[in-house]
């Protein structure tokens, strides 16, 4: 083993030495080891990271001492060093490393991070084959990082590597709550809420029989609101039986998030009848879930007395009909009674004249 490499560790001790404890806990590291075809260890370099640290060369920073074969060191502000400290990268940074006195060899740079942030993202470009090869920066595996030099003298050019970092901005994953269906006439309505939606593209709506194998029923915009987003969409009225929707949420990136599955169980729709709308003339009746039948409609006032009677014939499932008030109508509370001649199921419904 060469004796500069000893003379490494001795430099990044002393990179390490000079702060208290607490502050050493903070500090990242970035080594870089060069290896022959032997796997023999020919040099290497150190950056330690730190806010303490200035990216101006100082006494922190060791000047690098020439090897009598291969050197592998940094350089920056002209000078090579063998230990640079720099303050911890915010947005991104360049190591500029430099190769000398090369054979025409295949040579193997052995990456090794500690206590990187996360999320962060390293990339070493060659400028003699023109790749971008991606760093390891997890600490849970080292990278390595083969080239040769040939007779082409641009394969052995000093300034061939450079490992430029990245930290990437820390998104916040979209948060799904309050996941809610109601069946109604018109379908199944599903409500959600949404916050953290500024990476988002959209929503699809997923039903399920079995729990295991979904499908999507419909795709929904992002509203992006400030605080939190509410959201209801109609999904089309299913079979009788057990259910189950979920959420999924897709990302500028495509990364899919998923909310929490939600049961219920689709029953027979019960025919209905409902005040729609009311005006000086009309009051719209909305028939829902009924199936070819008629009604007798009584009209009461608030003290009970009868004002008019009307048979009608209900042809469709989902139907409106506009009742004839008789004129003129007072201002005040009344009664309407909507009878099935076939079932005699009655319902009675309210309204008020203004």
């Amino acid at each position: 083993m060469r004796p500069i490499f000893s003379l490494c560790t001795l430099l990044y001790l002393a990179a390490i030495v000079p702060s208290a404890k607490a502050q050493v806990a903070d500090r990242s590291f970035l080594k870089a080891k060069l290896y022959n075809a032997n796997n023999t260890i020919l040099d290497g370099n150190i950056v330690a990271f730190d806010d303490i640290f200035s990216n101006d060369i100082d006494g922190y920073d060791a000047a690098k001492l020439l090897n009598p074969g291969e050197n592998f060191a940094m350089m920056r502000n002209s000078r090579l060093l063998s230990v640079e400290a720099r303050k911890h990268t915010t947005a991104t940074d360049t190591i500029f490393y430099d190769l000398s006195r090369l054979n025409l060899h295949t040579y193997q740079i052995k990456f090794t991070t500690e206590n990187f942030p996360v999320p962060c993202h390293a990339v070493l470009v060659d400028a003699f084959t023109n790749t971008n090869t991606p760093i390891n920066t997890t600490h849970k595996d080292s990278s390595f990082y083969s080239f040769t030099v040939n007779l082409n003298p641009a394969s052995a050019a000093r300034n061939r590597l450079m490992l430029i970092i990245s930290i990437l901005p820390q998104i916040v994953p979209v948060q799904i709550q309050a996941l809610s269906a109601l069946q109604t006439s018109q379908g199944i309505i599903i409500n959600w809420k949404a916050t953290n939606e500024a990476t988002m593209q959209y929503y699809e709506v997923e039903s399920s029989r079995d729990g295991t194998s979904y499908e999507s029923i419909g795709k929904v915009a992002v509203k992006n609101e400030a605080k939190k987003s509410l959201y209801e969409w109609v999904a089309p009225s299913a079979a009788i039986g057990f259910l189950t929707y979920r959420i999924k949420a897709v990302n500028a990136e495509n990364t899919i998030t998923y909310s929490s599955a939600l049961y219920i169980e689709v029953k027979q729709a019960v025919p209905g009848v409902k005040v729609l709308a009311t005006n000086k003339l009309n009051v719209t009746l909305q028939f829902e879930n009924q199936q070819q039948t008629s009604y007798r409609i009584n009209l009461y006032n608030a003290a009970g007395q009868p004002l008019l009677q009307r048979n009608i014939k209900i042809l469709s499932k989902n139907e409106m009909y506009n009742l004839a008030l008789p004129q003129p109508t007072a201002p005040g509370i009344y009664f309407i009674e909507a009878i099935n001649t076939i079932s005699n199921q009655k319902t009675k419904l309210r309204f008020a004249q203004f």
